[in-house]
């Protein structure tokens, strides 16, 4: 799981390994490996490699997950 790191006003994806808990047809719960507040790369991350420079479009960050 890519999430967007800002160091000095840059946008980099880091690279998380995450545990996964629950999953059902569309959603998947993230046991650990990301904290609240993070902003996790939901598009193109296919060709994402970890440190490249991101740009965050739309933001979305919660406590208790994205639904």
């Amino acid at each position: 799981l890519f999430v967007v790191q800002t160091v000095d006003g840059i946008d980099t994806a880091g690279l998380h390994g995450v545990r996964l808990g629950a999953m059902n047809a569309s959603m998947v719960e993230v046991v650990s490996g990301i904290d609240a507040g993070d902003v996790v790369v939901m598009e193109g991350q296919f060709a994402l490699r970890d440190g490249d420079r991101v740009a965050v479009e739309n933001p979305v960050q919660s406590e208790k997950g994205v639904e």
